[in-house]
């Protein structure tokens, strides 16, 4: 979801998928731990960038 809509907010991204904020952060620190995501930018207006996604 986040390769398609980089802006979207993990908020944004619970409500979509119908779960948690809190297990949205937790798949997201995961992910980010083993460097397939990363968010550039500013707090408010950066974006995520998803590395390695078909791997």
């Amino acid at each position: 979801m986040l390769a398609v809509n980089p802006e979207l907010t993990l908020a944004g991204v619970s409500v979509r998928i119908g779960k948690s904020l809190r297990a949205v952060e937790r798949a997201v620190s995961k992910l980010k731990t083993e460097g397939r995501l990363e968010y550039q930018g500013p707090k408010k207006n950066g974006v995520w960038m998803v590395k390695n996604f078909n791997s």
